[in-house]
């Protein structure tokens, strides 16, 4: 399927819907912070994804597409197309300025809505950063 998912000791959780906002706003935070750098295409986004995250975070291609046309819609990022090989082509997506605004307004949004969770949830410090994952 095409989704965000989060492996837990249960197995994969879908934590990307097209109704859920809060989930939507996570993966343009993904999206925004692994074009903060350099340019990058849609495989190599979902790998190191998957390896920054030790494989605790797969975010498929197919739920990544719908978030990145959204931020090009709101001029945040572009993309530009390059030639590998005789027939193949590969979409590099570039951060703008703009949206390098909007990845410090999202995380910010971010952080604000993970303390109020921890808040409400009672979720200590130690517990939030606690190494077992």
């Amino acid at each position: 399927g095409s989704e965000m998912c989060i492996r837990d000791r249960l197995g994969m959780v879908n934590i990307l819907t097209s109704k859920d906002s809060f989930k939507f706003r996570i993966v343009e935070l993904i999206l925004l912070a692994m074009l903060k750098n350099e340019d990058k295409y849609g495989y190599q986004i979902s790998q190191e994804v998957s390896d920054l995250s030790n494989g605790y975070l797969c975010l498929k291609e197919g739920s990544m597409y719908p978030v990145l046309y959204k931020l090009m819609e709101k001029g945040y990022i572009k993309s530009r197309t390059e030639k590998i090989g005789e027939k193949r082509t590969r979409v590099y997506y570039h951060l703008e300025d703009s949206g390098r605004e909007y990845l410090k307004e999202t995380k910010s949004n971010y952080i604000n809505n993970v303390k109020i969770i921890c808040k409400i949830a009672e979720i200590s410090k130690d517990e939030l950063f606690s190494s077992e994952t």
